[in-house]
């Protein structure tokens, strides 16, 4: 069961939305599936703290890459996921 969190934990001091509220907003906006938004939240989760928690604006391809290439040597099913990983992200 998912539960929500009240609509001002989901907003930052300067009161724009937090990052996977904003993900989950845009999804719903653009009627994904359920298991679909939750998919995007887990990769974003794991793309973040891979990268030590810094914020995916701050971040462009070699981090991608270098995210994409750990996924690969982890293991060879991880290279299945790969688009799907570079769509959420």
């Amino acid at each position: 069961m998912l539960t929500t969190l009240p609509v001002e934990a989901n907003k930052r001091i300067d009161g724009r939305p937090r990052l996977l509220a904003e993900v989950c907003a845009v999804a719903r906006m653009r009627h994904l599936s359920i298991r679909t938004e939750q998919a995007y939240v887990s990769w974003i989760r794991r793309f973040v703290f891979f990268h030590h928690k810094r914020h995916p604006r701050e971040m462009g391809e070699n981090e991608i890459r270098a995210f994409i290439s750990h996924l690969a040597g982890l293991c060879p099913k991880s290279l299945k996921s790969a688009p799907l990983i570079h769509t959420g992200l």
